[in-house]
C-alpha cells in the first residue's frame, strides 16, 4: 500500500476544528477527500491530510486510511469511463470541478491546530510539510504531491509517518492529538 498527502485547494470541506471536535467526543470521521485528477489511489493506503498551516504554509493536519466508497457511490460502477478506478473512488457530490475526483477515508489521527498553552496563546501543533526537508524526501516537491495525490518515495512516506507518530504520542496526553475509532462497531 502506498502512502499519500492529500490536500483541499478548494476549501470544500469542513472547519478542521470540527474533526478535532468529533475527534475528542470519540466520534468516527469517515468523509469523502479531493485527491486531484489521481486515479491510482487503493484501498489500503495511508493519506495525510494537508491543510493551510501557520501562515498559510502547507502542514499535515490528520492521518487517513483510505476505504471503498459504498456501492452505490462508486465512480467505477457508475460510469463506463471510470471501470479503472479502485472502489475508494467516490462521486464528486459537492459540485466542484467535474475534474476533481474524491476518495473516501476514514481518519485515525488528528492533531488540535488550535490547542492553547496555559497562557491562552495559539500554538502552532501541525506538522509543516517544510519540516521534512530532510534527507529522505529530497527531491520531492511536497506541496506538489498533496495537490495530485501522487504516492510518496518509500523513505520519504517513513519519515512522514515517523514524525506523524512521535506528534500524535507527544501531544495526545496534552489533549492536543487525539486518534479515531476507525472500525465500525
Amino acid at each position: 500500500m502506498s502512502v499519500r498527502l492529500l490536500s483541499d485547494p478548494h476549501g470544500l470541506f469542513y472547519d478542521i476544528f470540527d474533526m478535532f471536535e468529533s475527534a475528542l467526543d470519540g466520534e468516527q470521521w469517515t468523509d469523502r477527500w479531493p485527491c486531484g485528477a489521481n486515479r491510482k489511489i487503493a484501498v489500503g493506503d495511508t493519506a495525510f491530510i494537508v491543510v493551510a498551516g501557520e501562515q498559510g504554509s502547507p502542514a499535515i493536519f490528520a492521518r487517513a486510511q483510505v476505504i471503498a466508497a459504498d456501492e452505490r457511490d462508486q465512480v467505477r460502477l457508475l460510469d463506463p469511463d471510470s471501470a479503472d478506478l479502485s472502489e475508494a473512488y467516490c462521486r464528486n457530490v459537492l459540485g466542484a470541478d467535474p475534474q476533481i475526483l474524491f476518495v473516501r477515508i476514514v481518519v485515525d489521527s488528528v492533531v488540535n491546530p488550535f490547542a492553547a498553552d496555559a497562557e491562552g496563546e495559539d500554538l502552532e501543533e501541525l506538522l509543516a510539510l517544510a519540516e521534512l526537508d530532510q534527507p529522505a524526501c529530497v527531491g520531492t516537491d511536497l506541496p506538489a504531491m498533496a495537490l495530485s495525490g501522487e504516492a510518496l518515495p518509500e523513505a520519504c512516506a517513513a519519515l512522514v509517518q515517523e514524525r506523524w507518530e512521535g506528534q500524535i504520542i507527544a501531544r495526545e496526553p496534552h489533549g492536543k492529538a487525539t486518534r479515531l475509532p476507525t472500525k465500525e462497531e
